[in-house]
């Protein structure tokens, strides 16, 4: 062999080699990069709670957004007022105002019934959810009912609403009597004004 082909055979190998070195430190940077933390959902802790027509609830004792504990059990002998609505009702629309609404029945019952509110959907973080809450006021107690995977932050209460706002009576004995769902409280409101005439 030539050393003039000697010299360019060379070249090719050195070359090959070369290629074959950045190739291999790119495969190694990109293998060495810091995965993604992937969250597992946890084993669900929340309470069921049965909000059937004619049902019989669960007792069910949490903690409100304003420190206060809410246990269903110590408003039995009374009726009680669950509003279950997702978080994007705080903010008022063109066509509805949820919280307007909800205060108006919260102050023309308040006394002969018991009212809480149960916050339901996906936050961002718990700075979204309070930030939303601040900029409206609800003037009874709220539960936060709201979840975020990334969190793994679940639900408290797992109930079976299927749409919101849902509006629900539980009687004295404990027992669902009233249940609708979707925006305007008019027929919750005939309801409550029949139930408590004689309060």
């Amino acid at each position: 062999m030539s050393k003039a082909m000697f010299t360019e055979s060379y070249s090719c190998y050195l070359m090959s080699f070369k290629i074959l070195v950045i190739v291999c430190i790119a495969f190694i940077c990109f293998s060495c990069k810091e995965e993604k933390k992937v969250y597992t959902p946890i084993e669900s802790t929340s309470i069921e709670v049965n909000m059937t027509l004619n049902e019989a609830p669960e007792d069910f004792r949490v903690q409100t957004i304003n420190g206060n504990i809410f246990d269903s059990a110590d408003h039995k002998g009374g009726y009680l007022v669950l509003f279950i609505y997702d978080k994007s009702y705080l903010k008022s629309s063109e066509t509805y105002d949820m919280v307007a609404e909800l205060n108006e029945t919260y102050s023309r019952f308040k006394g002969k019934v018991t009212f809480v509110g149960v916050i339901e959907g996906l936050i961002e973080s718990e700075e979204e959810l309070r930030g939303m809450l601040a900029k409206c006021d609800i003037h009874f107690n709220q539960i936060d009912n709201t979840k975020n995977w990334s969190m793994q932050k679940q639900e408290k209460l797992d109930l079976n609403i299927f749409c919101t706002p849902a509006k629900i009576i539980i009687d004295p004995e404990g027992k669902v009597i009233f249940s609708s769902c979707g925006g305007k409280t008019e027929s919750l409101n005939n309801e409550l004004a029949y139930l408590v005439k004689d309060l």
